[in-house]
């Protein structure tokens, strides 16, 4: 009998060689004096669920998740639309953003997503 093989990889291995030549390019442009920016972002996906990431190029990143090349949670659960984002000068602020917001609650992210900074400062107050 015959057994069809399905790839676990992902099917856009040409947008990610044009985005590791995009990558390597924007490395050259920031070398060259332009400023570089980094992203922290949460998306909003499908069954009201959040995916909190970071990135360099967040158009792309997001791209990249509609189109099932992403997180394996994108895959899961379809992003439709960067519900927040913010700016970093470096990759590891970003990084380190997003590390933070991830331990955070479901309503704390809602919160900072509505710019509802009262009832985020009142999520942040620990009741130890």
């Amino acid at each position: 009998s015959r057994h069809l093989h399905f790839s676990t990889r992902c099917a856009c291995s040409k947008q990610a060689k044009r985005s590791a030549s995009r990558n390597a390019l924007s490395k050259r442009s920031a070398s060259k004096g332009f400023l570089r920016v980094y992203y922290f972002y949460i998306l909003k996906c499908q069954g009201d669920q959040l995916y909190v990431g970071s990135c360099a190029d967040l158009k792309i990143r997001f791209q990249k998740h509609q189109s099932g090349c992403g997180a394996e949670f994108t895959r899961r659960f379809p992003p439709e639309a960067v519900a927040y984002s913010e700016k970093f000068p470096t990759r590891e602020e970003a990084v380190q953003r997003e590390l933070q917001v991830k331990r955070w609650s479901q309503k704390k992210k809602r919160a900072l997503i509505a710019g509802d900074f009262d009832n985020l400062k009142r999520l942040s107050i620990s009741h130890d």
